[in-house]
Order: structure tokens, then C-alpha cells, then sequence
């Protein structure tokens, strides 16, 4: 059973939507990444959409999609009730341009400052097949983001690597906090999960691991990968 805090919250999904994406990945058995991701999709959708506590919470009863590639927030959010949407949101919506993510990312974010509720805290899942191609910027946002919040369970921004070509160190590191990221008290604020989509548990554990325990580090894979992020 995974935490009380994974409950009552705003989930949205960011989708990598670059060029790379019509790539055949033989992680992904030879598909193309567009292709293979739909189903991966709708089986998370499935898991979060209808996971329930003892008490009958949910953690949400709907998902907000976009996407992000070119340098400018994405026009198009797509609500989610039910899993039988996600295909025809990939057939309607197709891949293109580089890998832009802050300011897509900046506006999901600023969309739940403004409309969240009282002690209603928000998972944003991304899902990318690389690296971005403005970091510095994303870390910047993260760093200004984790400012503006109470504590570190509030936000949790899940990131799932996909793909031969992904490089996982980047942001294994923010899922370390190793830049030491504060809250509005000052308090060490880590609000970055990654793992790789071949190596991770199912969904609701993913969202889980930080919030279930805060210092249960790295996935294990990371480990004999990075040893050197162990100390």
C-alpha cells in the first residue's frame, strides 16, 4: 500500500514530442518511440487513474496531457478521464522540432500555483528519449519552483527515461538534490524522481519512493551504473 501523501492530487503528463521520437529503438524492440509509448501511457493512465486508498481516496479522477518540443509552451492540454483516449491523442499528434522543456514545464507549473487547493499537492510525469536542449534553464525552474514551496512532498516532477539514447546521470543528480534546493523555510527541498522506463517499478511505486521516505536515494540500477553518485 503506498503512502497517504500519493492521494488527492493534481497529476499532469508532459510528452516529449522532438524529432527523435520517430526513431526505431531496439530498447523498445525495434518500434518506433511514437509508437511505443502510447501503450505505456495508457497503462500508467490505467494505475493512477484508479489506484485507491483503505478509505476509497483517489489520486485523481482525471490526468492533464501536453506535450513539449519547440522553445515556447505548448497551446494543447488534453484531460484525460479514461484510458481509451490516449491512442488517438498520439495519432492526432504527431512528433516534431528539438526538445525544449522549461517552457512547457513552466507553465504547467504555473497553472497549479494558481488554480491549486488548499493542501492538494500535484505529480507532473515527463517523458522523455534524451537530454533537453535547455538545461540550464529547467534546473533554474526547478530550483525557483522548489522556493515557492512548502516542503518537498507538495510537488513531485517524475521524470521517465526511454529509449537507447537516453543519458541518465543528468538527472540522476537532481534526483539527488545535489545542488541543494531549498523550500520557503529554507528546508532541503527534493522534488525530482527519475528512473529509466526498462529498470523502474510500476507507476504508483515510482510516484511513491520519495514521498514514502524521502532518503530511499537512487534506484538500484543507478548503483552499479554511477557508483561514483554513492559515495
Amino acid at each position: 500500500m503506498p503512502s497517504r501523501k500519493i492521494f488527492n492530487r493534481d497529476v499532469f503528463i508532459i510528452v516529449d514530442q522532438s524529432g527523435s521520437m520517430v526513431r526505431r529503438d531496439p530498447e523498445l524492440n525495434n518500434n518506433i518511440r511514437w509508437k511505443a509509448l502510447p501503450e505505456v501511457i495508457e497503462g500508467h493512465v490505467y494505475r493512477i487513474l484508479n489506484e485507491t486508498s483503505l478509505d476509497g481516496q483517489k489520486i485523481c479522477d482525471e490526468i492533464a496531457l501536453t506535450f513539449f518540443s519547440p522553445n515556447r509552451p505548448c497551446e494543447k492540454t488534453i484531460y484525460i478521464q479514461d484510458t481509451s483516449q490516449v491512442p488517438s491523442i498520439f495519432e492526432e499528434n504527431q512528433p516534431d522540432a528539438s526538445t525544449f522543456i522549461t517552457p512547457t514545464l513552466e507553465q504547467v507549473i504555473n497553472q497549479w500555483f494558481a488554480n491549486r487547493e488548499i493542501h492538494k499537492g500535484a505529480f507532473i510525469i515527463i517523458y522523455t528519449d534524451g537530454q533537453f536542449d535547455d538545461r540550464d534553464k529547467f534546473v533554474n525552474l526547478i530550483e525557483s519552483t522548489c522556493r515557492k514551496l512548502r516542503n518537498q512532498d507538495e510537488l513531485k516532477i517524475v521524470i521517465v527515461g526511454f529509449g537507447s539514447e537516453i543519458n541518465p546521470k543528468f538527472y540522476l543528480q537532481l534526483d539527488q538534490n545535489v545542488r541543494g534546493f531549498k523550500d520557503a523555510k529554507g528546508l532541503d527541498c527534493n522534488i525530482v524522481v527519475f528512473d529509466l522506463l526498462n529498470q523502474m517499478p510500476n507507476i504508483i511505486e515510482l510516484l511513491d519512493r520519495h514521498l514514502d521516505n524521502p532518503e530511499t536515494g537512487l534506484p538500484m540500477w543507478a548503483k552499479d551504473r554511477y557508483p561514483d553518485l554513492f559515495g
